[in-house]
C-alpha cells in the first residue's frame, strides 16, 4: 500500500488510493508558475556549489619512490616445462543388466 507524505516538521500519512493522488497531481499542477519556481528551485539547490557536500574521492595508492618498481601484481606461474596432457574421458559403462529405459530416468 503507498502513503502520502507531508512534507513537514509534522508528518501526517494518509493511505493513497486512486482518488486522493489524482487530487493531489491536479493541486501541485494547478499553478504553472509555482510548480516551474518549486523545480527551479529544487534543480538549483541540487547542482549549485553552496551546500554541496564535497564530493569524496577514492584515494589513490602512494607512488613508490624513484627507482623502485612497483610489483606489477600477483606473481605469476614458472612456465610449464612439458605440455600438460590431458587424461582422456572414461567411456561410460552399460546399464545394469535387467534394467529399463523408463527405471533409469528416475
Amino acid at each position: 500500500m503507498s502513503h502520502l507524505q507531508a512534507a513537514t516538521s509534522d508528518q501526517v500519512t494518509v493511505p493513497a488510493d486512486e482518488t486522493l493522488t489524482e487530487q493531489f497531481w491536479e493541486i501541485v499542477c494547478a499553478d504553472d508558475g509555482w510548480l516551474r519556481a518549486e523545480f527551479d528551485e529544487i534543480v538549483t539547490a541540487g547542482f549549485s556549489d553552496q551546500g554541496a557536500a564535497p564530493r569524496r574521492s577514492v584515494p589513490r595508492p602512494a607512488a613508490p619512490p624513484p627507482g623502485i618498481l612497483a610489483p606489477a601484481g600477483p606473481p605469476r606461474r614458472p612456465p610449464a616445462t612439458a605440455p600438460v596432457v590431458r587424461a582422456r574421458a572414461r567411456q561410460r559403462s552399460p546399464p545394469p543388466a535387467g534394467s529399463t529405459s523408463s527405471q533409469l530416468r528416475r
